[in-house]
């Protein structure tokens, strides 16, 4: 299995793609069409966590998840990049907490919406968003 982060639509045969699927023996072409098909409904440029898994045959499966939780997050509050020092550079609605959830809660490793929001909270936090 390989996890690598790509951005939606925008998948090509160079590095570091080209360099980490090719030295598996995957043929990159072949990824980049079927990843550039499959998140084709998704805002290109939105970093799409994926795995890829070939089996005994040479074969591809790609599981793609939902867009990575500080990109929404950086999405919903308008801000360029977080906060290195801890700095509050921005807040955050319920609202906007409410549609990371629904967009991500397939990805989180909890059930419960609570603990889901608490995931995406330590995430603004560390981004210096309240």
């Amino acid at each position: 299995m390989i996890k690598i982060t790509i951005p939606a639509r925008q998948a090509a045969p160079k590095p570091p793609i080209g360099a980490i699927l090719g030295s598996k023996g995957i043929n990159v072409a072949t990824f980049c069409k079927r990843f550039n098909q499959m998140t084709d409904h998704i805002e290109v440029g939105a970093p799409i966590p994926t795995e890829i898994y070939k089996n005994d045959r040479g074969e591809l499966d790609i599981v793609i998840r939902s867009p990575t939780v500080v990109y929404l997050i950086k999405k919903y509050t308008n801000i360029s990049k977080g906060s290195g020092t801890g700095k509050i550079v921005g807040r955050i609605s319920n609202d906007a907490l409410e549609m990371i959830y629904k967009i991500k809660k397939n990805d989180f490793n909890t059930a419960r919406k609570s603990g889901a929001f608490k995931i995406i909270r330590g995430v603004a936090r560390s981004m210096g968003i309240r």
